[in-house]
């Protein structure tokens, strides 16, 4: 699995004159945290969050994770969407061995 992200200038960083932290929030992954937490206090987990609604779309096809058996993928979905922030992926490479692991487990 090989994932691309595009950055559309919705990562506001601090010292850039290019960003604000003062826009609203977009695009359809965002974790809603950020709306009461706002771009000020933006961190990796709510990023993680993202990349792993990404992952979960490609590697199921779906968007909604009602329907989704208990194992693996679940897991992996629970982990990176927590509403528990400490309990999420705390970088790429975690979530890259996590598809690793679910992709070769499929094989």
């Amino acid at each position: 699995v090989v994932v691309k992200i595009g950055d559309f200038g919705l990562v506001k960083l601090p010292e850039s004159t290019m960003t604000s932290m003062y826009t609203e929030l977009k695009g359809s992954l965002n974790d809603p945290d950020l709306i009461h937490v706002g771009f000020a206090n933006y961190e990796m987990c709510h990023e993680t969050y993202a990349i792993t609604r990404l992952c979960y779309f490609i590697l199921t096809g779906r968007t909604n994770i009602e329907k989704q058996k208990e194992g693996a993928i679940k897991r992996f979905w629970n982990k990176g969407t927590s509403t528990d922030r400490s309990v999420r992926f705390t970088s790429v490479d975690e979530i890259m061995q996590a598809v690793r692991a679910i992709t070769e487990g499929n094989k």
